[in-house]
């Protein structure tokens, strides 16, 4: 009986201090990083945005020192950029240059984004502000598009390897580092070749 006792009178060990101050860290660091990462796609799109609507002429001008062709190779250039860069973030010690590089290009994609009025409809929207230059953000949102797809399909294959490939497949390898990372751009660059050899990129009449 007294064993029973003294059994029931022990009471959990309370958590410490440095469990209790880590807790509080890590709670504290995951809402910094939502609020740091709404604020990165919200306000760089919102001042695109308003841009596009009240200093049309401007970004006119802006838009027309490049091709429309540049501004799809520019809008998939800079996508496919942060996706090395987050890549490279899982795989290399310094996570911080990469992850801080990749918040910079997302930055100025978003704002692309919003300047190109980028949505579901984009092609009516950039008509009706910029008119007979809407060829040049239709070309940048293109691109943009295009690079977004293809992590698309990178990543749907690349979970059918890892799932079906055995270890001892040639397909494995396509799984591992640097391998991984060139197929992605293998990827991207055939799909933006088909697009630019398809005619979707808007063609230069101006």
């Amino acid at each position: 009986m007294g064993s029973e006792e003294s059994g029931q009178n022990i009471s959990p060990d309370p958590i410490s201090l440095p469990e209790k101050a880590n807790s509080k860290h890590t709670k504290l660091k995951v809402i910094s990083t939502i609020i740091l990462l709404l604020a990165v796609t919200i306000v760089p799109y919102w001042i695109g945005r308003r841009m596009a609507i009240m200093c049309t002429s401007d970004l006119v001008v802006f838009f027309r020192q490049i091709s429309p062709m540049g501004w799809a190779v520019a809008g998939w250039l800079i996508v496919t950029a942060i996706f090395i860069c987050l890549g490279g973030a899982l795989v290399f010690k310094k996570k911080v240059w990469w992850l801080l590089s990749a918040l910079v290009l997302y930055c100025a994609v978003q704002f692309l984004s919003g300047s190109s009025l980028l949505k579901s409809n984009f092609w009516y929207a950039t008509y009706v502000i910029y008119k007979r230059y809407s060829l040049f953000p239709n070309a940048l949102n293109v691109g943009i598009i295009t690079a977004v797809l293809g992590m698309f399909i990178f990543a749907v294959v690349f979970m059918v390897l890892l799932i079906f490939a055995k270890k001892s497949s040639r397909f494995s390898l396509l799984l591992k580092g640097w391998s991984a990372c060139a197929f992605f751009l293998v990827c991207e660059l055939i799909l933006i070749c088909l697009v630019v050899l398809f005619g979707f990129v808007p063609p230069t009449n101006i």
